[in-house]
């Protein structure tokens, strides 16, 4: 089979999964007195603040993941999870829990300083970014030429996972993969798939050299 890219600047809606939180603070894993914050002026509140910009988020290293699905994917999956802060009506498996380097809660409206959504669905976290070696020969890659939306290149991202792909290359004024949006848009795949950032297509050139390029 031919060796393949793939290259789009199509608009894709994303989507997003809910679910519901339950349960009750009794069953929350047991915390000490001050990893439960109520104030949006704790430090730790404001880390993650500043990690809704891309510059902390590039400086730290992080990815802000948002939601409790996602946030029990990457604890779950064995990521190095630095930081999750849950509300109070929500719980997580404590096993998964464990696995953070800090747990704290806190009330909604902490949480939702915290988030860059007005409705966090329980839980956010930041993790370290995922050091995935984008591959030397590959078969198949997406490419994705100034796509400046989040949610359209974390869409597209999800579909390429789902697709096989090898990697994803963003080229020009794309939108940034790290992006709280495109982890959402990319149901976190955006975790998973090996990527690179290139300012041009000269600079994109080395990593496309032998593959046949399928534009849609």
């Amino acid at each position: 089979m031919a060796c393949r890219v793939l290259l789009t600047t199509l608009t894709l809606r994303s989507c997003r999964a809910w679910v519901a939180p339950h349960a009750t603070r009794r069953r929350h894993v047991a915390l000490r007195a001050e990893d439960y914050i109520e104030s949006t002026a704790n430090a730790l509140v404001k880390r993650f603040k500043r990690c809704h910009r891309k510059k902390h988020r590039d400086a730290e290293g992080v990815v802000l993941v948002e939601g409790r699905a996602f946030v029990a994917e990457v604890l779950a999956r064995g990521d190095d999870v630095e930081a999750v802060l849950v509300a109070d009506d929500v719980t997580l498996d404590e096993s998964l829990l464990a696995r953070a380097k800090r747990i704290a809660r806190a009330p909604d409206f902490v949480l939702k300083a915290a988030s860059t959504t007005d409705s966090p669905q329980g839980c956010v976290a930041l993790v370290a970014r995922p050091n995935l070696t984008f591959p030397a020969a590959p078969d198949f890659l997406l490419a994705l030429d100034g796509v400046q939306d989040p949610g359209n290149v974390g869409a597209l991202i999800r579909t390429a996972a789902a697709a096989g792909v090898d990697g994803v290359v963003l080229v020009g004024a794309c939108a940034d993969a790290f992006n709280p949006k495109t982890i959402r848009g990319s149901a976190g795949a955006a975790l998973r798939v090996p990527l690179a950032a290139e300012d041009s297509w000269a600079a994109a050139a080395p990593r496309l050299a032998g593959l046949n390029v399928v534009v849609a």
